[in-house]
């Protein structure tokens, strides 16, 4: 769950908020942006804000988030929704709403 100044945005089951990490990195005399990054990797770097309850199997069965809140995950480019660009939410900016199963990794 994270609330801001006009908008609480909880996950719903399977689903994870995340802050994407704005990234520079200096290679020789150029700095490569996180734009430019993405374009190349097709991964974004990001901090797990609030994670949803675990989505629920027709057999019942839950399947475990693959995160906590306040995790670094590695998550795919194209995956999730760009809450930034959604009407009512522009005071999200640099927040998305990824499937927990788009998550590759947790990193430590």
């Amino acid at each position: 769950m994270v609330k801001t100044e006009k908008t609480l945005v909880l996950p719903s089951a399977g689903l994870v908020l995340i802050h994407r990490e704005e990234i520079e990195e200096k290679r020789g005399r150029v700095f490569v942006t996180q734009d430019a990054q993405k374009k190349a990797a097709h991964l974004f770097i990001g901090k797990a804000v609030a994670v949803g309850p675990p989505r629920t199997l027709e057999s019942g069965q839950a399947l475990p988030m693959p995160c906590s809140p306040g995790d670094r995950v590695l998550y795919g480019a194209f995956a999730g929704w760009d809450l930034g660009q959604t009407p009512g939410l522009a005071d999200q900016d640099e927040m998305w709403l990824v499937k927990g199963e788009d998550i590759a990794a947790v990193l430590r």
